[in-house]
């Protein structure tokens, strides 16, 4: 295991930031951690990368004690954060030679700068780039040294969809490569399409663990027709429960599955309305809505 934590406490104060938890992260896996803000996130990721000390609890990353071996464990762990971390007054090819010097067998930092599509800022100070510039060296640092663990907090905000295509790909590459990664993201579909598996934390306490499909799956349909029906003559006729989105568009609450689907084409076929879009109303975003819905949206 990559990762094992086991009734993991924290409090500040009166506040109680993590409740009981425990998890194990498979090594290989993507990991996703998401939560509401206040959930407990960033307490649970530094007591992982030994910033900062549980109260209670038994953690092991990769096999070490994060609180008293963090020397040993940083040489083996990448981390990438959401804000900070970069010099200003430097320039990005100095930043990535000096961080491949801290480690034995580091990536080639022009490699990875043309690969980020930096190559053309590489002469450029930290502080010339753009929001989208940073997060991408941002994440070159995160990776340079192969790390055999790697934290990514918000790896692609404030990316362009290109640059953010780019990360996504370099992440299933070094995970492909043996790097387990844990993902924390407020981006459902970026934890959707890259985790194995995912925890959702809400109020301190782990409310959900596992595959993304799983947790949404048995969820309904959404479908757009090219004119408005009668929803309430499809309702009876098949059964089911239908709700209007807009004129055309409606959500089938009854667990989607193939027959369903046939049914619904066939009803549809019957009355000449052609069916222009069907999908899985289910998603790792409304499950997580519909989990926290006492609290702020993510």
């Amino acid at each position: 295991m990559a990762i094992q934590v086991s009734s993991l406490n924290k409090r500040y104060g009166n506040t109680v930031a993590l409740r009981d938890l425990s998890l194990e992260v498979a090594s290989g896996e993507v990991f996703g951690i998401l939560g509401p803000n206040g959930a407990g996130k960033t307490t649970l990721i530094e007591i992982l990368e030994g910033y900062r000390h549980a109260d209670s609890g038994e953690i092991r990353v990769l096999g070490l004690d994060p609180s008293s071996q963090a020397r040993a464990l940083k040489q083996k762990v990448g981390l990438m954060l959401q804000e900070g971390g970069l010099h200003p007054g430097l320039r990005v090819e100095e930043i990535l030679h000096l961080y491949a010097s801290f480690y034995d067998s580091p990536m080639e930092a022009s490699e990875l700068i043309k690969r980020l599509r930096l190559d053309k800022r590489s002469r450029a100070k930290v502080k010339t780039l753009s929001g989208g510039e940073k997060q991408r060296l941002s994440f070159a640092m995160a990776v340079i040294g192969r790390p055999e663990l790697l934290f990514l907090d918000e790896p692609t905000s404030g990316t362009d969809p290109g640059g953010r295509t780019e990360i996504w790909t370099m992440i299933r590459e070094i995970n492909a490569g043996g790097t387990t990664v844990i993902l924390t993201t407020h981006n459902m579909d970026e934890a959707q399409q890259l985790s194995d598996r995912v925890a959702l934390i809400h109020d301190g306490t782990l409310m959900a663990l596992g595959p993304p499909t799983e947790l949404f799956s048995g969820q309904g349909l959404q479908i757009t027709c090219e004119r408005p029906i009668d929803q309430q003559e499809m309702a009876r006729d098949l059964q089911l429960t239908i709700s209007e989105i807009s004129p055309g568009t409606y959500e089938i609450s009854d667990p989607a599955n193939p027959q369903l689907i046939a049914r619904v084409t066939k009803w549809l076929s019957h009355r000449g309305v052609l069916l222009i879009e069907l999908t899985s109303s289910g998603s790792l975003e409304s499950f997580f809505l519909a989990l926290t819905s006492d609290e702020d949206s993510p």
